[in-house]
């Protein structure tokens, strides 16, 4: 497990990197744990100003931010209950505490393939990312994206897919699991 771990974080580092270049934000790896996502690798933007990030180690509930969300889609039925009816931690005056509230947010995400936060964690920051797949019995092991002051994560949601396909291919997962835009403006509904 943590092995499979450590290769993930190898194959998405250069894709990380690319993504913070390209879109001048700190991109971030996410991995789903019983109880909380944790991120694995940080790959800071190259804008002179950034909010602090979260940092490789750090724990965040699945309730939380755009990453942790991506990951709480896509976990089984069983998962999602199990967390939703556990304690909820509110960060910001944006976080998600309602399940029913994050009932509804799993399943556009899991529509649309995108998670998109603002002020969950921070107010003023903002994050978007997607699922990532690998072959075998349980597929899902990382959301990747990334995050940034909110006026500036605009516009990103074909990148995030893409750089999440692109991840997921290169771990043998198939990329047609991360799902496509569904003809939405998803920027437009934020």
């Amino acid at each position: 497990e943590v092995l499979a771990r450590l290769d993930v974080r190898e194959v998405a580092r250069p894709i990380m990197r690319r993504l913070a270049t390209d879109l001048g934000e700190t991109a971030l790896l996410m991995v789903p744990l019983s109880h909380a996502a944790v991120c694995i690798e940080n790959v800071e933007g190259t804008y002179p100003i950034r909010p602090r990030s979260i940092s490789i180690g750090e724990q965040m509930p699945y309730n939380a931010g755009a990453m942790p969300l991506a990951l709480l889609a896509f976990l089984s039925d069983e998962d999602q209950e199990r967390l939703l009816a556990s304690p909820l931690p509110k960060f910001a005056p944006g976080t998600l505490c309602d399940p029913a509230h994050l009932r509804a947010r799993c399943k556009q995400i899991h529509a649309t393939g995108v998670s998109y936060s603002q002020g969950e964690v921070v107010p003023g920051t903002a994050a978007i990312a997607s699922p990532v797949f690998r072959s075998g019995d349980s597929p899902l092991v990382a959301s990747i994206g990334v995050t940034g002051l909110t006026e500036r994560i605009v516009g990103f949601d074909d990148a995030i897919r893409a750089a999440a396909r692109e991840l997921t291919s290169r771990l043998g997962g198939d990329p047609a699991r991360v799902p496509a835009d569904q003809g939405r403006n998803d920027d437009a509904e934020r």
